[in-house]
Parts: C-alpha cells; sequence; structure tokens
C-alpha cells in the first residue's frame, strides 16, 4: 500500500515542477511544461566541456595553459632544491630556504669569485651546451585534437634544427662520442692530433704554451678539459662541430646519412591559424632538456682557508650549477619564443566568454609566464655571479 503512494506523489512533483531533459529538451517526451535543458558540462572540468560544446580550440588553450602551470611548479622546485643544496655545500648558516635562497647563494658566489680568486686568474671549466629536444608527435597530437582538417605536414615546422641518434654518418654536430675524425673544433677532449690550439690542457707535445700553459700551436696528444680549435685527429668527446667522419655515439644535429627519427632541436611551431598557439605550447611542454656535464678547475690560494673556499666553490659550481644551465636553456629555448603570444591569445579567447571558465585560465597562464620567467632571471643571476669564470654570459 505504500508504493503506489509513493507514486502518485512522484507524478504530482513532475506535474508541479516539469522534468529535466536529458540535454535536448524535444527529447523527454512526455513532459509537462517548463522544461529545463541539462547542463552538458555536468561534471566535466574546463576542457573538456569546451570540447562537449564543440570549441575545440579553446579546449586546446585551457590546456595548454594547465600545463604551463604544472610547469612554472615543476621549475620553481628545481631551482629551490638546488639553492637549497648550494646553501649546505657553502656552509651558508641561518640562510633561508627554498627559492629565497637563491639570492643568497649569487651574493655568496660573487663575493667568492670577487675576493678569494687572483686578480687575473679564472676557474678552468669546461662546459658542454644544453641540448633540449621537443618531440614531433606531441604536436600532431594536439592538432589531431583541435583542427582535423589540418595538413600535418604542412603546418607543423621545426624552428631549429632536428636532432636525434643517428644510425650511421652524422652530417652536422655531434654531440657526444664521435668515433673517428671530428672535421671542426672538439669541445672537451680529442684523443690524438689537435691541428690548432687546445684550450685546455696539451697531454701530449706542444711546441708553444703561454704562461698559463695552454698550448697556442700544434698540439700532439690529447687535448683535454678544454677545446680543440681545429681538426681532430681521432675520437672527440664533447661536441664536435663539423661532419664526423665515423659513427656518432649520442646525439647528431643538423642531419643523419642513415636511420634516423629525430626529434626538433628549438621550437615546434604549429601554422595553425585555429589551433597553433595551443599546440606550440603543448608541443613545448614537452621539452626535455638534459643536465650538461660541466667540469671546473681552481687555482691555487696561500692561504689555506682560502683554499678551502675556492675548493667549496669549485664543487658547488661542479655539481650543483649543472641543473642551473638546463633550466635556463629550456625556458630560453623552448618557452620564452612563444610564451606572450600565448597569453595574449588565451586572454583574448576569455575576453569573448566572460562568463565561462577561460577567465581563470587567462589568469593562470598570465601567472605561470611570470613565474616562468622568474626562475629564469634567478638562474641567470646564480651564473652571472661567476659569469668570468664559469660558462658563458648569459643575455
Amino acid at each position: 500500500m505504500v508504493r503506489p503512494m509513493i507514486a502518485r506523489i512522484g507524478v504530482a512533483l513532475v506535474l508541479a515542477v516539469g522534468c529535466v531533459a536529458p540535454v535536448d529538451p524535444a527529447s523527454c517526451v512526455g513532459c509537462a511544461a517548463p522544461l529545463e535543458p541539462a547542463d552538458p558540462c555536468a561534471g566535466l572540468d574546463c576542457a573538456g566541456c569546451l570540447d562537449r560544446v564543440d570549441r575545440p580550440e579553446a579546449a586546446a588553450l585551457v590546456r595548454s595553459a594547465e600545463g604551463l602551470d604544472a610547469l612554472a611548479t615543476e621549475l620553481e622546485a628545481t631551482l629551490a632544491e638546488g639553492c637549497d643544496v648550494m646553501v649546505a655545500q657553502l656552509d651558508l648558516r641561518d640562510a633561508p630556504t627554498g627559492l629565497d635562497a637563491c639570492p643568497v647563494v649569487t651574493a655568496e658566489v660573487a663575493r667568492r669569485v670577487r675576493d678569494l680568486l687572483p686578480l687575473g686568474v679564472r676557474l678552468s671549466v669546461a662546459d658542454e651546451p644544453a641540448l633540449c629536444s621537443t618531440a614531433l608527435a606531441a604536436a600532431a597530437d594536439c592538432l589531431a585534437r583541435c583542427d582535423v582538417e589540418a595538413l600535418v605536414d604542412e603546418v607543423i615546422e621545426c624552428d631549429g634544427e632536428l636532432l636525434g641518434a643517428c644510425d650511421g654518418v652524422c652530417d652536422g654536430v655531434c654531440h657526444g662520442q664521435c668515433g673517428a675524425t671530428c672535421e671542426g673544433t672538439c669541445s672537451d677532449f680529442c684523443d690524438g692530433a689537435c691541428d690548432a690550439s687546445c684550450v685546455g690542457v696539451c697531454d701530449g707535445a706542444c711546441p708553444t704554451v703561454d704562461r698559463d700553459g695552454r698550448c697556442l700551436v700544434f698540439c700532439d696528444g690529447r687535448c683535454d678539459l678544454g677545446a680543440c680549435d681545429g681538426t681532430c685527429t681521432g675520437a672527440c668527446s664533447g661536441v664536435c662541430t663539423e661532419a664526423c667522419a665515423g659513427s656518432c655515439e649520442g646525439t647528431c644535429i643538423g642531419a643523419c646519412d642513415g636511420g634516423w627519427e629525430p626529434a626538433c632541436g628549438g621550437v615546434v611551431a604549429v601554422r595553425s591559424e585555429r589551433c597553433g598557439l595551443a599546440c606550440t605550447a603543448a608541443a613545448a611542454l614537452t621539452a626535455t632538456c638534459p643536465v650538461p656535464e660541466v667540469r671546473v678547475r681552481g687555482p691555487e690560494a696561500e692561504d689555506p682557508r682560502d683554499h678551502g673556499l675556492i675548493d667549496q666553490l669549485v664543487l658547488t659550481a661542479s655539481r650543483h650549477y649543472e641543473p642551473l644551465y638546463a633550466l635556463e636553456a629550456r625556458v630560453r629555448l623552448t618557452l620564452a619564443p612563444w610564451l606572450e603570444a600565448f597569453a595574449a591569445a588565451v586572454e583574448a579567447a576569455a575576453s569573448g566568454d566572460p562568463d565561462g571558465c577561460l577567465p581563470d585560465h587567462a589568469v593562470l597562464a598570465r601567472a605561470a609566464l611570470a613565474r616562468i620567467e622568474a626562475v629564469r632571471a634567478t638562474s641567470v643571476a646564480l651564473i652571472a655571479a661567476a659569469e668570468d669564470s664559469i660558462g658563458e654570459k648569459l643575455d
């Protein structure tokens, strides 16, 4: 006797307030007016909602904005961790932690370079450039979801050089081990004769050296911890700047006479009017910049205490500046060329939909841009604190 009563009450409620249609009111058969269409975005996030209402270009912007925010958090964490480690390495007591520690480390590195190294003396440094790569497939995946009419081969371009493992002869720069003759400069060491100056240590016969022991002409032996500025007749480890006459065990940059599946050594630019910036960003967010190798040697000091402080500086630069080079390179090479235009594109899309979820993502993208730029500025400041000794001066 209870169930019919409940049923009658249910019917009365439907007649009083109408019913909620699944999506389209026309599909609700037998419902009394007024009809209330269901929210098509119920249970979906912002990007999923935009996909549901057939706005894939806006959905792509949202996904890339969220990815940019996550990347900013990742880069900040990497930098903060590095600064905390360097605080301990340099024995800086009462220093703050996290990102707040970075200016303290910067000031201490600058002080030791200025006060402890003799005038005109610099650290001996060998470093390989950070080698960033971006998968072309990431842009294609984004484009397939956002602009199905676009021709992938026509709208996706690499603004940089192609690079990857080469199963053949590398006709370009070999970043790794060139197993035969390097027809150009060799950045790390040349295990053979170097027909020009050896900016480092010549482990062999050299007819002319400068007062710092650098070989100025032909180095008949291995050129270690520095560059062979001419042809290295022998195996080259590091970066061979011209053709490697043999196998390249590492990364070939430029062209490969053999099989390879290259990535892009710069920005993967998507020339789609509808989804270009969103998919350029989507690809860049997958970029990798392996930590480059940095080797450092410091001068001797007469005062044992000063010598200990110099050793600390050398150890810090050798072990903990490497991630700074990779982090700075990732922002400069793979993010900076499109960041501002992307943030502006999200803001423009949000201005046409002030009541939707796009305005929040425009704020998110702009904030992420500022955080990433701050990370790079801090990294550059840390490196510039020792710019007379460590690496190349950065813009």
